[in-house]
This record gives structure tokens, sequence and C-alpha cells, in this order.
């Protein structure tokens, strides 16, 4: 899975992790670090949750190779 295909992973593993972590409401420690991650102090949740997400892929791939199942 390349980097540009990670947009695919937004509406079902982002979507779990904004609810799971509760990136739009309540963990704002959280959601600080993914600012400082991205230098952005203006990225909000549904944003924060593609942070989440690329550095998972990055740790991952030192590891594992990830696939798209259908």
């Amino acid at each position: 899975m390349t980097m540009g295909e990670l947009i695919y992973l937004n509406n079902t593993l982002g979507a779990f992790i904004l609810n799971k972590f509760d990136l739009s409401f309540s963990n704002k420690e959280l959601l600080e670090d993914c600012r400082r991650e991205v230098r952005d102090q203006f990225l909000h949740g549904e944003q924060a949750q593609m942070v989440i997400i690329r550095e998972l892929w990055k740790r991952l791939r030192k590891t594992h190779k990830l696939k798209v199942v259908k």
C-alpha cells in the first residue's frame, strides 16, 4: 500500500480512529500531538485521523507488508 492509497482508509479506519479516540470533542491532548506532528495549529479531528493513519503506516512498513483486501 502506498502513501497515496491511505486515503482509502479514511472512511473506515479513519472513522474508527475519530470515534474511538474522540478526536472531535474531548481528546485535546491527542489532537495537540497531531497538530505538533504536522505543525498546523488549526488541524481538526478529521485531519488528525489521517495523521494517525500515516504514522501507523510508516511504523508498520518497517516490519510488515500492507495491502488492501477487498
